[in-house]
């Protein structure tokens, strides 16, 4: 019994640090990817859409890639610890869990269609999705946290802070560029096209330079 109950806990150990390796290592692209679609949505839609359709319906759908990507990081969060479940051989919680996250995403999108005004109604069902997977992962972190005996939270959370803080640092120039460039040539395809590209080089070498000062 005291060898099972030691390989027992050698394979929760096992599970432990691979969830906590996996979230931190996901961490390095979801941060940067969600700043990258808050900051630069529009210019993105714009040039992915702006030959093929009117300039305010690519704008349009800008605002909803820029709300999707807060969810950008809950959502890859939580879709990686529920293999946790996985590996316990647990595949009910994982369900109802899931459940109250479409409860939640219905609750949120049938909130937005009441309050907001029509034309903002598609931004806020798009808000409501990734504040539904930020409740969804609070629920998952603490039901397999109290399975698998914690998740190494400071740690990761610390490294969230720091690649949250190095993402934000190299935004702020890409947004002031973008806003600096909406009001110098408007919001047309090509000038979407410019701040595309160089705005999205330029965040990527500012992130990974601070956060290689901050020794991430």
């Amino acid at each position: 019994f005291a060898a099972l109950a030691e390989s027992n806990r050698a394979e929760l150990d096992a599970v432990r640090a691979d969830l906590s390796n996996g979230l931190r290592i996901i961490a390095v692209a979801t941060v940067p990817s969600a700043f990258l679609l808050l900051v630069l949505g529009r210019e993105i839609a714009t040039t992915l859409y702006g030959l093929f359709t009117d300039v305010a319906n690519a704008s349009y759908i800008g605002f909803v890639l820029q709300a999707f990507g807060l969810a950008v990081i809950p959502f890859s969060a939580q879709y990686l610890l529920l293999r946790g479940f996985y590996a316990l051989e647990d595949t009910r919680t994982p369900v109802r869990i899931n459940v109250w996250i479409n409860v939640a995403n219905v609750f949120f999108a049938v909130l937005a269609w009441r309050l907001l005004p029509l034309e903002w109604r598609v931004v806020g069902i798009a808000a409501g999705y990734g504040l539904a997977y930020a409740i969804g992962l609070i629920v998952t972190v603490r039901i397999l946290g109290r399975r698998i005996g914690g998740l190494n939270g400071r740690r990761v959370l610390q490294t969230y802070a720091l690649l949250t803080l190095s993402a934000a640092a190299a935004a702020l120039p890409v947004f002031v560029l973008a806003r600096g460039v909406t009001l110098a040539s408007g919001h047309g395809f090509l000038p979407s096209l410019i701040v595309t590209v160089v705005g999205g080089a330029l965040l990527t070498g500012l992130y990974l330079f601070f956060a290689a000062r901050l020794r991430i």
